[in-house]
């Protein structure tokens, strides 16, 4: 091993990883063998789709194994690296919500789709401040001297004790983190597979908003599509939003104009219609070379381009235009690399 050791407690060891399936970790005949160890794994009871029977059909690259704490309990996972492509998750129902995810694109740019981003993920800010409030009073009451007579936190290094109470709470708060990151995760990958099927040359720009980042990770969200392209053979091409702001921009005047938030239209300058601001934005960005936008270009295409957008966001309405919208199947691309698809999410409202 190269470098200085790096040593971790017994509550910190989380995971351990081999590095092929024939020594150390192995995953045979459905069970894991360590050192003369052999656990077998726990299928699911109930298959409907049959991933789990068509991933234990393929060849097994290398294994891990995991450790998550679930309702205050220790479970270890086996997370075995197969041989094979991705499958995209399957539908689901997505509730409306104000967080929204804009693309346009597809083969010949004839698919737009306005999708609430992470529908989901609905975080309890009310139940976790009485939590972190609560935690913060009996960590107040089991060790006073640690805080000041204004009740402020004394600087240099603290002894804390933590009371069973204290420790019950952390463990709530845990939980509540790990089915926001769980249900998360899963819904970054599907729309990745969903987004990386129309094409193989992928744009992103995004807009960050505090509370919004906290839940929905945009930025986790690009780095999967950053990952899945790669793996596809495919390209992720991000441009910066300060110098292109592509939701300013209007092609019938050449003009930029600031918009609130609030503001979820854009009109047009030659007073021919609106049209959905972040499918605009994703329209928009079909044209960005070089973090410049080709107006041009813009301009030529967007009479052909206008009705599907029109129909991707009738009342603001998150649903598919042209009747195809984006697939749950990630399938193989093939093609020239000219074919692309425009990703932009939105911001809060």
């Amino acid at each position: 091993m190269r470098g200085r050791p790096h040593f971790q407690r017994t509550t910190e060891f989380d995971s351990i990883e081999g590095k092929k399936n024939s020594v150390g970790l192995r995953f045979k005949a459905e069970a894991l063998e360590w050192f003369g160890l052999r656990l077998p794994i726990l299928h699911d009871p109930v298959d409907r789709k049959a991933w789990q029977a068509e991933a234990l059909r393929r060849s097994t690259k290398f294994c891990r194994v995991l450790r998550r704490r679930v309702r205050g309990v220790d479970r270890w996972y086996l997370l075995p690296t197969r041989a094979g492509r991705a499958v995209a998750a399957g539908p689901c129902n997505r509730p409306r919500r104000r967080s929204t995810l804009a693309l346009h694109g597809g083969r010949g740019g004839r698919r737009a789709l306005l999708a609430p981003l992470c529908p989901g993920v609905v975080q309890p800010w009310k139940e976790m401040k009485r939590l972190e409030r609560a935690m913060d009073r009996s960590r107040r009451a089991t060790s006073p001297d640690n805080f000041d007579r204004r009740g402020r936190a004394k600087k240099g290094a603290r002894k804390w004790k933590r009371s069973r109470r204290y420790q019950r709470l952390a463990e709530k708060r845990r939980e509540r983190e790990r089915r926001l990151a769980a249900e998360r995760k899963r819904v970054h990958g599907e729309l990745a597979n969903r987004i990386v099927g129309q094409g193989n040359v992928v744009v992103a720009f995004r807009k960050s908003f505090s509370r919004s980042v906290k839940v929905r990770a945009p930025g986790a969200l690009v780095a999967v599509l950053r990952q899945k392209t790669a793996a596809t053979g495919g390209d992720l091409m991000e441009f910066p939003t300060r110098t292109t702001r592509l939701s300013q921009y209007d092609h019938t005047t050449g003009a930029y104009m600031k918009k609130p938030l609030s503001q979820r239209v854009h009109v047009l300058g030659d007073g021919s219609g609106v049209v959905q601001r972040d499918l605009y934005s994703a329209f928009l960005a079909r044209f960005v070379e070089a973090d410049t936008l080709d107006a041009r270009y813009a301009a030529e295409a967007f009479r052909n381009a206008k009705p599907l957008l029109l129909r991707a966001a009738p009342g603001e309405q998150h649903e598919p235009a042209s009747g195809v919208g984006f697939p749950h199947t990630l399938w193989r691309v093939q093609g020239c690399p000219s074919k692309r698809i425009c990703h932009a999410r939105a911001p809060n409202t």
